[in-house]
């Protein structure tokens, strides 16, 4: 009876011990970002993701994690800017179109 109850306790405290890291409880920090200028018919790829329409408006508020990402933008299906960006936490950046 003793070894289980010892087992037991051995058993619950690597358990408990495992659940515990500080990796898990980090938020993760966003930056966003908008765009401003001409934004008929554009289209943008963040780190060779999927293509997605985007409006200029600061109303239009995209986020992204804070960090480097290379964004891509197209006009017509033709790639205007290959640019890599830093993104700083808890900040906006504008991105103007022309």
């Amino acid at each position: 009876m003793r070894q289980v109850l010892l087992l037991s306790v051995l058993l619950l405290s690597l358990f408990l011990s495992g659940c515990s890291s500080k990796d898990e409880l980090k938020p993760i920090k966003k930056s966003y970002f908008y765009f401003s200028g001409q934004a008929d018919r554009v289209e943008i790829c963040i780190d060779e993701g999927t293509r997605f329409g985007v409006v200029a408006s600061k109303k239009s508020v995209y986020s992204i994690d804070a960090g480097a990402h290379v964004m891509e933008i197209y006009r017509k299906n033709q790639m205007i800017l290959k640019y890599d960006f830093i993104f700083d936490e808890g900040k906006v950046k504008e991105i103007e179109l022309r």
